[in-house]
């Protein structure tokens, strides 16, 4: 606030302008001459005290004493046009310097103090606006102007307030949303959390508050399945991985869609290897699965087409269609002999035998030895049987000495 403005609302000038207006010079003088030590550039100030002190020293002169006796000087005739004119001069004058000293004292301080108002106002309404609009900074800015310049302006202590807590409150949203980039759900969650719970309406909290919320729960999840991975449990990892997709499918999305791959494809060789009789039907459901994430892999296509191949010889072997089992089984055997850990060489043992057995039936003896010496070439734990059919069979078809 400028010195001019702070003297018209001093209440020791508004006073001395009172004594003014009453004609009580010397009370006038007084406080004219207190502001002076507070105001000692003041041009207002220092007109107004010179012309109080002339009223003053004037009112307070006291009658002189008796002077000797002038003689007696005629004046000459004055034109009554010309005192007419005179008068008339003079009023103007008497007008001029009423009219200036009346603005001087009540026009001049009036439109400082509404110009002060209005700055005031312009400052209070653009702080609640930039309030509103979310620049937080400006806003305490503008407010704290407001404060330094009228403190007791309606609103502006509990504005300033205001814009501080939501500065305050924007800057650790700022950080939170920091820390989300540099994948610190966790310390960023912390910090939503505060700011939900002191202002529960503060911009989008508590959407970013459920996200934050879900994306610590799936990054746990993501976190066991690496786990597991690592550990080669394929079905708790594909579990945890499948979770996770369903949980939110653009979290770490590659780097699931490999696991996941590798996870099926592991998992399905797995079962393969522990030969029991329903594994291959497992482990083409799980191949199928490996495929939906990388379906041009040539290991997985051709593991499908084993199993598939496998498959169907299995269904002509339980139907006793041996001779379909065998056309199926002996081209997969010749590019796996060791496929679902042994379980192709053990069956088509079986089917070899069950061949022998029919042509042994039908009298086809050379088929017959075709067939068991088929199965005496696997590599199966016992071949027993075939073998003593086929010592048989030799000694059969060798002519005796006569």
């Amino acid at each position: 606030m400028t010195s001019e403005a702070s003297l018209l609302t001093d209440k020791r000038w508004q006073k001395a302008q009172e004594h003014i207006r009453d004609g009580q010079w010397n009370e006038a003088l007084s406080l004219l001459e207190a502001l002076r030590e507070d105001y000692p550039d003041s041009v207002r100030l220092q007109r107004v005290l010179t012309d109080v002190r002339l009223r003053a020293s004037l009112a307070e002169e006291t009658p002189a004493e008796a002077k000797p006796r002038v003689p007696k000087v005629t004046i000459p005739r004055i034109p009554r046009r010309v005192v007419t004119i005179v008068v008339v001069v003079i009023v103007l004058i008497g007008l001029f310097i009423t009219f200036y000293g009346g603005y001087q004292t009540y026009i001049a301080p009036a439109q400082t103090a509404a110009a002060i108002q209005q700055k005031h106002q312009q400052l209070y309404n653009e702080a609640q606006a930039a309030l509103a609009a979310g620049d937080y900074a400006r806003a305490e800015d503008l407010f704290s102007q407001l404060v330094a310049e009228a403190p007791d302006y309606p609103g502006a202590q509990a504005g300033l307030k205001e814009a501080r807590r939501r500065h305050a409150l924007a800057e650790k949203y700022a950080q939170a949303v920091n820390l989300l980039k540099q994948g610190q759900e966790e310390r960023a969650l912390v910090l939503f959390k505060e700011i939900a719970q002191e202002a529960p309406d503060f911009r989008d909290v508590q959407r970013r508050l459920r996200e934050v919320e879900q994306l610590v729960t799936v990054s746990a999840l993501f976190r066991q399945a690496e786990d597991a991975f690592a550990h080669r449990d394929w079905p708790s990892a594909i579990q945890l991985y499948e979770e996770v997709r369903r949980r939110d499918s653009t979290y770490k999305k590659d780097v699931i869609r490999d696991r996941l791959f590798s996870a099926y494809m592991a998992y399905a060789q797995e079962l393969l290897a522990s030969g029991t009789e329903n594994a291959p039907e497992q482990a083409l459901t799980y191949v199928r699965k490996a495929l939906t994430y990388n379906s041009r892999d040539e290991t997985a296509r051709r593991l499908r087409t084993d199993i598939t191949v496998f498959l169907r010889g299995l269904r002509d072997f339980r139907r006793e269609n041996y001779a379909g089992a065998v056309r199926q089984w002996a081209r997969l055997y010749d590019r796996a002999p060791d496929f679902a850990g042994g379980l192709l060489a053990r069956l088509l043992y079986r089917a070899y035998v069950e061949l022998g057995k029919q042509s042994e039936i039908n009298g086809d003896l050379p088929g017959a030895i075709h067939y068991y010496s088929l199965a005496v070439d696997l590599p199966v734990a016992d071949t027993t049987y075939a073998q003593k059919r086929l010592d048989f069979l030799f000694v059969l078809i060798t002519p005796t000495p006569t």
